[in-house]
């Protein structure tokens, strides 16, 4: 067991020397605990060139993948432009159709027409004074709704046109105002 403790001592005691004659050493060079500085400042340097390597390459890389991404959304931009146009085109040419098939109409077929959009018209009227009786709209809201739907009666036949039903499902000018527009009292139901 003594020898045991002896050459652990032994060993402790090389250890120790060895640390002391590296720190005298590192202290006599003026380097600290690096025996050689100049390695120290190679390792370094390679470290900060790797590094401005490294930073480089992942900017390149980020600066690629922004690029792509723009080039996406310009893409994906102009797709929906150009899908916009067509529609814009062909709801224009289905419109000129329906005018020119409307034209055609003898004047007791355009006047039936008419007619029905005046009943929808009355019926809306009668739907406003219906929601003022329940108090769901005040009496400035409805007699506003009223005056506006009285115009639309009045202009109905003076300019000679296709009354649109509202846009084929869509909400169009008289869709717009339909049912959901009619018991909100709120300036831009109105102006819708």
């Amino acid at each position: 067991m003594n020898i045991k403790r002896i050459a652990i001592v032994g060993c402790a005691v090389a250890l120790v020397g060895a640390m002391t004659a590296t720190a005298f050493a590192g202290t006599v060079t003026g380097n600290g605990m690096f025996a050689n500085k100049g390695q120290q400042a190679a390792l370094t340097a390679t470290q900060v060139e790797q590094n401005a390597a490294a930073r480089e390459i992942s900017k390149a890389d980020k600066d690629a993948a922004k690029d792509t991404r723009m080039a996406d959304k310009d893409a994906t931009k102009d797709a929906r432009i150009a899908d916009r146009d067509a529609n814009r085109e062909a709801h224009q040419a289905t419109m000129a159709a329906m005018s020119v098939k409307w034209d055609a109409l003898t004047d007791i077929e355009k006047e039936a027409v008419y007619q029905l959009q005046e009943d929808k018209i009355n019926a809306e009227i009668a739907i406003i004074d219906e929601y003022l009786s329940l108090g769901l709209i005040d009496a400035d809201k409805a007699s506003e709704m009223k005056s506006n739907l009285t115009e639309k009666i009045a202009n109905l036949r003076t300019d000679g046109e296709f009354p649109m039903m509202g846009g084929f499902g869509k909400a169009g000018f008289e869709g717009r105002n339909h049912d959901k527009g009619l018991c909100t009292t709120t300036d831009a139901a109105v102006t819708k």
